[in-house]
């Protein structure tokens, strides 16, 4: 059987984007050794782990790298971070109220899900809307609305996770929806049917009509929004109150912003080498997805008498990436990370001492050595000859 991704230690996915956690936790080999290189370094230089980045809807991808040495640091900030998180939780349930009952509700479980959404199956209504998008959302909705009509046995929980299927797709589609400055309405800038009905209804069932009466695109989700909201008015409160986080919210660095250049002696046609940055973040104030991983990935010119380094070509147009993480996704991520890193290096360490012990006897014997004196040759042919038979 063949194995795809190898090197694959942890995934998350979402709409049309996976993130694969890859290692390249190399140990140190016979050719390092005889390079002169310390074998309790136990790592190659290059070592680390991956985050490698797949979107299927551009058909393009990434990576970047965090260095092994860096791994324990990256794991005391997240730490750091769970304390801030959990605060922030319990700051937001004393003050959520009203939203509490949309929140409880694309909060449930869902277990019944369409062959290719299976890899949802277990995770929450507002999870699986956001990894599938809410096309994917809708459908899973219906089909769990079709098998409580199906199974009358198991109606009452069917129809239950299929009500909170359905309204995490009217909000993510609420969110993925973008409607271009209308000045007549008095919206002013491109926002998406999520800002504008988490505002003043009146304007945003202003904003809608003119939507329906110019067949916008984006009328369905303006009314699926609107009707949910009559239905189940703790909609709108949970968008207020993701709106106002958002608004306020203010990062953490867990690692970077980091650019690097992994090989500027590989250079395309034109002369240019492949450069990225990578950055991790944090924002507390984002209960559900409070970890951000960002990748830009782009091309320069080598710096000349450097041997790593580039100038960025600002003809290019990056390629950007960005997912943002459930706190358990990114404490995974970076947990075996860190473990992928201990067992590696526990892996040679016996090998790696026994070789450094040995370097480090021979590194004495030859000081001791280079330390004792050279006679003369003729000094040391009349010593032998003094001697009397058999020596002292």
């Amino acid at each position: 059987m063949e194995i795809k991704y190898p090197k694959n230690i942890a995934t998350a996915g979402r709409q049309n984007v996976v993130l694969a956690l890859t290692t390249s936790l190399d140990p140190l080999d016979a050719n390092d050794l005889n390079n002169g290189t310390s074998p309790m370094l136990l790592l190659k230089p290059y070592a680390g782990v991956g985050f490698n980045f797949s979107d299927s809807a551009k058909n393009k991808g990434g990576n970047g790298n965090i260095e092994a040495e860096r791994i324990p640091d990256v794991k005391v900030r997240t730490q750091e971070m769970m304390g801030k998180i959990m605060e922030e939780e319990r700051k937001q349930a004393s003050r959520s109220g009203a939203a509490g009952e949309a929140e409880l509700e694309v909060g449930t479980r869902i277990l019944f899900l369409p062959e290719d959404m299976k890899e949802g199956k277990g995770k929450t209504a507002m999870e699986i809307a956001e990894m599938f998008g809410s096309a994917k959302a809708f459908n899973a909705a219906e089909n769990l609305r079709a098998s409580a009509q199906r199974n009358p046995k198991y109606a009452k929980n069917n129809n239950k996770q299929a009500d909170a299927m359905y309204t995490a797709a009217v909000v993510v589609q609420a969110r993925e929806t973008v409607v271009q400055a209308i000045p007549a309405a008095d919206l002013k800038q491109d926002q998406t049917i999520a800002d504008i009905f988490s505002g003043d209804m009146n304007k945003a069932i202003k904003i809608g009509s003119i939507l329906f009466n110019t067949k916008h695109p984006a009328t369905k989700a303006a009314v699926d929004l609107h009707k949910l909201i009559q239905a189940k008015p703790s909609v709108q409160a949970l968008l207020k109150r993701e709106k106002t986080v958002s608004e306020n919210m203010v990062p953490y660095k867990i690692y970077g912003p980091v650019i690097k250049t992994p090989n500027v002696k590989k250079l395309d046609s034109e002369g240019f080498t492949r450069m990225y940055e990578l950055r991790v973040e944090c924002y507390p104030q984002d209960i559900e997805h409070p970890f951000r991983v960002q990748l830009k990935v782009t091309r320069g010119k080598p710096i000349q008498g450097r041997m790593v380094g580039a100038v960025e070509d600002r003809n290019t147009s990056p390629d950007y990436f960005k997912m943002d993480l459930t706190s358990w996704e990114w404490n995974n991520m970076i947990d075996r990370a860190d473990w992928e890193k201990k067992l590696v290096e526990m892996a040679v360490h016996a090998e790696m001492t026994a070789a450094m012990r040995k370097a480090d006897h021979d590194n004495y014997m030859r000081r001791q050595q280079a330390a004792v004196p050279q006679a003369s040759a003729p000094a040391v042919a009349g010593m032998v000859s003094g001697m009397a038979p058999g020596g002292y």
